[in-house]
């Protein structure tokens, strides 16, 4: 058996794997090869949308989980999202979308009391 650090959402986790000569153990839970979980990449996307710098997104999971994520592995994990938002942004339209616009206007009205209350248009 060897050990295999696999970073959480909770911190770095040790696994130890068993050896598998014929190849055909397929693991349930951390899939072959994987180092990370979706919840690390998850916090990795947010961070990124928020517009915090990559450097920044590097030491949070250190400060928070105890285990760094490389700025490479930060530029991979953006990246497969841009490519799905090229693919998303370049998507063929409709010609037609059906909108409704409503509009709300605060209208001071007495029940007992003076209140603020939005009247829809």
């Amino acid at each position: 058996r060897r050990a295999r650090s696999v970073i959480t959402d909770v911190g770095p986790v040790t696994v130890r794997v068993s050896r598998d000569r014929g190849g055909v153990f397929e693991p349930q839970i951390v899939e072959k090869y994987r180092r990370r979980l979706s919840g690390v990449e998850e916090v990795v996307l947010s961070l990124s949308g928020k517009g915090v710098t990559h450097g920044e997104i590097s030491s949070h999971p250190a400060e928070v989980y105890g285990a760094g994520v490389s700025k490479r592995t930060i530029s991979t994990i953006t990246d497969s999202v841009m490519e799905g938002m090229a693919e998303w942004r370049a998507r063929p339209l409709d010609r037609v979308y059906p909108v409704v616009f409503i509009d709300c206007i605060n209208v001071k009205i007495r029940e007992g009391r003076v209140a603020d209350r939005p009247v829809c248009m």
